[in-house]
């Protein structure tokens, strides 16, 4: 799996909601270099977890339809 990228838009978003979660529910202001490294950790730790759970509920997903398709089978009787 190749690095998590991020456009700098959305990057900066996240960090911003990251320093309000911290300020918010913890009462830290961790600052922008702080919220930046936990993000960095989240993504390289974390992010392939959620990356992965993502790759095994498509396969069970596209599964089920692979199966709803084969239901759709029509039998014709042979002449």
């Amino acid at each position: 799996m190749s690095k998590i990228k991020l456009t700098d838009e959305i990057k900066s978003k996240i960090i911003d909601d990251i320093q309000i979660y911290f300020f918010e529910e913890k009462e830290e202001d961790i600052g922008r270099l702080g919220a930046e490294l936990f993000l960095d950790f989240i993504m390289k730790k974390i992010g392939p977890m959620f990356y992965n759970q993502g790759i095994i509920d498509s396969y069970h997903l596209m599964e089920e339809k692979i199966e709803e398709l084969y239901a759709l089978d029509i039998t014709v009787d042979k002449y």
